[in-house]
């Protein structure tokens, strides 16, 4: 891949398979991931990667072409069940003998809870109430086939709904009436094909473990050492992606808030705090006195819990790190109110502090950064930062 700026998109994954199955924006691409390792490799005769916000699943299944063994962790249900759904091993046999009973649906209406009613504005009714069923059966699986369920689920409510992503925002689209059972029965097909051809092309001896929690809690609880760590963490003031995936998470019957995330404020309450001192403070103090005014202030969200938890994920990441492992980041600032936030330096001191050296930093685009959406403040860079634990 050419272009630099495709790396840390989507769009790089777009002509992979079992890779494009779910479009998240934010999510890098398969080259980035694979750029990393053969740039970097270790002596481990069986390396263990990490991704501690595994998102799509890219990280973990370009792990399971090399076959290392992997883990993922997510904080968001959605994300979680996409990664399973796109990273697990599933019984060939066993998927075509459960979509019969996926697919037999009752007459019955299901009716939505109070809180996920706005959603019926994006859907034809009968979509909807097939959606809801199809989803009620999938619920029902025991095994862990129904996670591919779940992926041609969420591909298919893509394919039917009126809601138009763009930006943080939903929009109204033009759309007949499709059959719903026709194109779930359709993904279907196509993604076990996909899923068929790409294991016999990979076929990984190790199950990939996948966890709906945060990375700060799988590292109080596990003490396992890893030879990668590859991820891309919240970018600053990034929640909006959870109203725009609004309606896959209603159907799920899920919350469309994020709790714990990095700047969540309740987050930062289940961490040793108190005698540390921040990195953060020298170098934005001036950013962070312009938006302590209430016009600034959000009642889940704040820059000071955001800065706090990045930096107890770096310091916790280098000591999970093996000797002579790799700790890749991909990762921008962003804006809060009317100040700007250039984390570049920022990033590479937390790493050198956490006496990691640092073998590459890249940039892999310039982003604009607006106030209110309109207001131009200038340009930020996202980056690659890999570090080397000596």
């Amino acid at each position: 891949m050419k272009d630099r700026k495709l790396l840390s998109t989507f769009k790089g994954n777009n002509n992979y398979a079992v890779y494009n199955w779910f479009h998240f924006t934010e999510a890098y691409s398969r080259e980035l991931v694979r750029e990393i390792i053969l740039k970097n490799p270790v002596k481990t005769k069986s390396p263990i990667l990490y991704d501690p916000f595994c998102g799509t699943g890219t990280s973990l299944l370009v792990g399971k072409e090399f076959n290392y063994e992997c883990y993922g962790t997510d904080i968001s249900y959605l994300m979680y069940l996409v990664s399973k759904g796109k990273c697990l091993g599933f019984n060939e046999k066993k998927l075509a003998e459960l979509l019969p009973q996926v697919l037999k649906i009752k007459k019955e209406s299901i009716t939505l809870n109070k809180e996920y009613e706005w959603i019926k504005q994006y859907f034809y009714g009968l979509n909807l109430q097939e959606l809801l069923k199809i989803k009620e059966k999938i619920d029902n699986i025991k095994e862990d086939e129904k996670f591919f369920f779940y992926i041609v689920l969420l591909h298919t409510i893509e394919i039917v709904t009126r809601a138009k992503k763009q930006g943080a925002d939903l929009k109204m689209r033009k759309l007949p009436l499709l059959d719903v059972l026709q194109k779930y029965q359709r993904t279907f097909d196509l993604f076990l094909k996909e899923y068929i051809k790409f294991n016999a092309k990979n076929k990984s001896e190790k199950e990939i473990e996948i966890l709906n929690e945060s990375c700060l809690t799988f590292y109080k609880t596990h003490d396992k050492l890893f030879d990668y760590i590859i991820c891309s963490p919240p970018y600053l003031n990034k929640t909006e992606y959870t109203k725009r995936f609004g309606t896959e998470l209603a159907i799920l019957g899920k919350e469309t808030i994020l709790q714990n995330h990095l700047g969540h404020i309740k987050a930062s309450q289940k961490q040793e705090t108190k005698t540390k001192e921040w990195i953060y403070l020298k170098y934005f103090k001036k950013q962070l006195a312009q938006i302590k005014t209430e016009e600034y202030k959000h009642e889940e969200y704040d820059a000071h819990e955001y800065f706090k938890q990045l930096e107890i994920f770096i310091e916790e990441s280098a000591k999970h790190l093996k000797k002579q492992g790799i700790f890749a980041v991909v990762i921008a600032g962003g804006v809060i109110g009317n100040s700007m936030f250039e984390i570049y330096d920022y990033v590479q001191d937390l790493y050198l502090l956490n006496k990691l050296e640092i073998v590459d930093i890249k940039t892999n685009r310039e982003i604009t950064c607006n106030q209110n959406r309109t207001l131009n403040l200038g340009k930020i860079k996202e980056f690659t930062i890999i570090g080397k634990k000596n």
